[in-house]
């Protein structure tokens, strides 16, 4: 898992059309072959110190990286990621991704170091120290401007 996020990274960089203020804007150049549950169809660009949406941008199908894709007792918790669920993942070397399936609902933790998530084929949003994200459809990635500590994630 960790060569996907090292290449997620690598990918927001090599699309990158503008980086001021520590904000990066990206849109999709290309596309890497999917590794699991299908192609992610958007990818989002979140700055955590506001929450806002630094970029949203539709693969058009081609797909980027579609990797497989205390809490509410209808949705689950694993150390790692499986095809199709919403991922909370990592770029640091130690920690680990983590996986969310099952029915709607919310898991609440503390998760440090994330970089970003997956939907998976869920609707999803995360929340992390102070800020959430907004609700975001199956298929889509969320990448971070820094990393964060993640507090919550939902999924429907």
């Amino acid at each position: 898992m960790q060569r996907l996020h090292a290449a997620v990274r690598l990918a927001l960089l090599a699309m990158s059309v503008a980086c001021a203020g520590g904000v990066l804007a990206a849109l999709p150049v290309g596309a890497a072959a999917a590794t699991g549950a299908g192609p992610v169809t958007e990818v989002v660009l979140l700055d955590p110190s506001n929450g806002e949406v630094v970029s949203a941008t539709p693969t058009l199908g081609l797909g980027l990286l579609g990797w497989p894709a205390g809490g509410n007792p209808d949705i689950s918790i694993a150390n790692g990621c499986d095809a199709g669920w919403g991922c909370y993942d990592t770029d640091q070397s130690g920690y680990s991704d983590y996986g969310f399936y099952g029915s709607s609902g919310t898991y609440h933790g503390s998760w440090p170091y994330r970089s970003g998530f997956y939907t998976g084929n869920y609707s999803a949003f995360v929340c992390w120290t102070g800020k959430c994200s907004s609700t975001y459809p199956p298929g889509t990635y969320v990448g971070f401007t820094s990393d964060v500590t993640g507090t919550a994630f939902w999924i429907s």
